[in-house]
């Protein structure tokens, strides 16, 4: 019966991209235990039915939205904003990337995307200050996550659609999250520079003329960033219909703006397309792979053998969140979470947690592995993107990670946090 599993592993191991080891550990693993003919017969049917939903066209959607935003200098007007107005103070620039990232994470919804962006703005900025290396590329690493978690966000569109849950909702339940996430980043930021001055230097204030026109520059990001939450907040139009509203805005503002090109829009499109695809093939590898878990059986006595366990939900809590820990050191966010949920989702909906909570925790959750080593992925971006020595990003990203966790510790001993919004939407 752990077939399957174990030729997961080894593939895996072998460096297989996870869609590839999902589908093909699930094909082998079905053939093995229930014949050739019915895993055939999967392979036949599952890539169309996994990823032919009108929910999963929202995730293409804001992909294309972030490559605009990219393009247009969205992103960059959003740090220089921040940098203009708090750049002055100690650990100014920082906190400006904190800003940024969650001003960018609010229109794009992807976790790289961000980090990468932000990777090439700041770092170079911070360096020109004087900031540390290790300030510099930890706090881009860190900045990057809370696009996973503010919507709108790839990750919690794919987990809504997999958990069978509100998408508007699993999405509005981000938003205090991700604002409760950047203010403690900004506050670890500060306190690192209170703590070794010499990782930011002072830096001259801009005039106030400066800083109110780098406001107006960018009144197009705020414009998108609000119609998206207005309209999924008060019910006007479904997630895939915001997302489409959103790149379609976001391309007459370039246009407008005139800061987007025909080739631009081309080349975004191309990008859509590779970044689409990737996902769609983990999707579909992690359907045939839950096929499996599901004719076995295996799924049922997991639950069954944790659920017998003679301790508290608090424990089994407690073990669920190292396991992700410790998965999100070594695995991609999204193969995690799709070969995870078929097992851990059910307990925790009989063990009497909330779906939509669980799921923006779960986020969390992952997006704390991309900056763990050693396979911490926003870490690995921002590395390559500014040429800071590897070593020198994970330490400069351990301080924020206790801020990651703190974070991640208020939402579980207070779940209102996340389904307070949730509740009041229409």
């Amino acid at each position: 019966m752990i077939i399957g599993l174990i030729l997961l592993l080894i593939f895996l191991f072998l460096g297989m991209p996870i869609g590839f080891c999902l589908g093909a550990a699930g094909i082998i693993g079905l053939t093995y235990v229930q014949g050739f003919d019915l895993a055939v017969n999967i392979l036949m049917t599952t890539p169309f039915r996994s990823v032919a939903s009108y929910t999963l066209v929202t995730i293409p959607l804001f992909v294309l939205m972030a490559e605009f935003l990219d393009v247009t200098g969205l992103a960059k007007k959003s740090y220089i904003a921040a940098y203009k107005w708090i750049g002055h103070l100690r650990g100014g620039l920082g906190i400006a990337t904190i800003i940024g990232g969650a001003a960018f994470g609010a229109c794009s919804g992807s976790s790289s995307a961000s980090t990468a962006t932000f990777g090439a703005i700041a770092i170079p900025e911070m360096k020109k200050c004087n900031y540390s290396d290790e300030l510099s590329a930890g706090t881009v690493a860190i900045a990057g996550t809370l696009a996973a978690i503010i919507p709108p966000s790839i990750l919690l569109v794919v987990y809504g659609s997999q958990a069978n849950v509100s998408i508007g909702k699993v999405l509005i339940a981000g938003i205090i999250p991700g604002a409760m996430m950047a203010l403690l980043y900004a506050f670890g930021v500060w306190l690192i520079v209170k703590i070794w001055p010499k990782h930011a230097p002072p830096v001259e204030p801009y005039s106030w003329s400066e800083r109110f026109k780098a406001l107006w520059d960018i009144w197009p990001m705020v414009i998108i960033a609000l119609m998206i939450l207005i309209f999924l907040y008060s019910g006007i139009t479904t997630p895939t219909e915001t997302a489409a509203f959103g790149a379609i805005v976001t391309l007459l503002l370039g246009i407008l703006t005139k800061s987007i090109t025909l080739p631009e829009v081309i080349q975004s499109l191309k990008n859509t397309l590779k970044t689409t695809a990737m996902m769609f093939t983990i999707i579909i590898g992690a359907q045939i792979f839950t096929y499996y878990l599901t004719l076995t059986g295996l799924t049922q006595a997991a639950i069954t053998a944790i659920s017998g366990l003679d301790v508290s939900n608090a424990v089994i809590m407690l073990l669920i969140v190292i396991v992700y820990l410790f998965l999100g050191m070594f695995l991609p966010s999204m193969g995690t979470m799709l070969l995870t949920l078929p097992l851990v989702l059910p307990l925790m909906i009989e063990m009497g947690y909330d779906p939509i909570w669980f799921g923006v925790v779960l986020v969390m959750l992952l997006e704390v592995g991309l900056i763990t080593p050693p396979v911490g992925l926003n870490c690995f971006i921002a590395s390559g993107t500014s040429g800071i020595p590897l070593s020198k990003v994970f330490k400069g990203a351990m301080p924020l990670l206790a801020m990651a966790m703190f974070g991640i510790f208020l939402m579980i001993m207070f779940p209102q946090i996340v389904l307070w919004l949730p509740t009041m939407m229409k």
